[in-house]
């Protein structure tokens, strides 16, 4: 088991030094396209398999899930199949008695390969985008299968980051229109009324006859406020 643990780290770490093309066993991932694509994300990439690294009793299944560093965000993306003669026919068996399974689990791309032919294929995704992916890469999980069902995983991290749009910023085109204000003339209205009392035969005002000092301070009221209205509008 040990033994066992310890290969499939070296491949891992054999497979992670590679730049010009990711690979795996016999699995090679050639040039990948991830980008952002209006309100899109666009996936595209070739997928070889080595017709000599599985036998027909065995079966790769490829699953690429574009992730976030922290891995609080995350999008499984739909798995490809390339099964072995022998392999195929088991799967054949499922389709058949386990379609309640299959119905979660099915491959995007299923692929029955014939003796050790080698195997290419162009694998896309269009998907919604979404904010979190501007700072999300793509990690592709490859699964070696038994006939026992005995799996062997290699993971390719931080594959490719998303290749944002270039948005061109927005620039205004800002025009300033003046407009002087015409001159505001204010009128002040007030309204008031008095009675005055006056002597017999004779039209003098006099302040302390009668009801004249309360009649007088009403004017004197209308009056402060006209003086109050015309310092303020100044």
């Amino acid at each position: 088991m040990k033994h066992l643990c310890i290969n499939i780290l070296l491949l891992t770490i054999i497979t992670l030094s590679g730049s010009a093309q990711h690979r795996t066993g016999g699995v090679q991932i050639h040039p990948i396209t991830l980008q952002e694509q209006g309100d899109s994300l666009h996936l595209e990439m070739d997928i070889y398999v080595d017709g000599k690294s599985m036998n027909n009793c065995q079966s790769w299944t490829i699953m690429p899930t574009l992730m976030t560093a922290d891995s609080s965000y995350y999008m499984e993306m739909p798995r490809a199949l390339i099964n072995g003669k022998t392999k195929a026919k088991l799967f054949r068996r499922k389709e058949k008695f386990q379609n309640h399974f299959l119905l979660a689990h099915y491959p995007a791309y299923k692929i029955d390969k014939k003796r050790k032919e080698d195997i290419t294929f162009k694998y896309t995704l269009t998907a919604p985008y979404e904010f979190w992916m501007d700072t999300a890469s793509l990690r592709i999980n490859q699964i070696l299968t038994s006939c026992a069902d005995v799996e062997q995983w290699f993971i390719l991290d931080n594959v490719a980051p998303v290749e944002l749009h270039t948005y061109i910023p927005y620039q205004p085109d800002v025009k300033v229109n003046y407009i002087t204000p015409e001159k505001e003339t204010k009128t002040l209205h007030l309204e008031g009324s008095a009675y005055l009392d006056f002597q017999v035969g004779k039209s003098e005002i006099l302040p302390n006859f009668r009801r004249n000092p309360q009649e007088l301070a009403k004017i004197n009221e209308v009056l402060s406020q006209v003086r109050g209205g015309i310092q303020t509008s100044k």
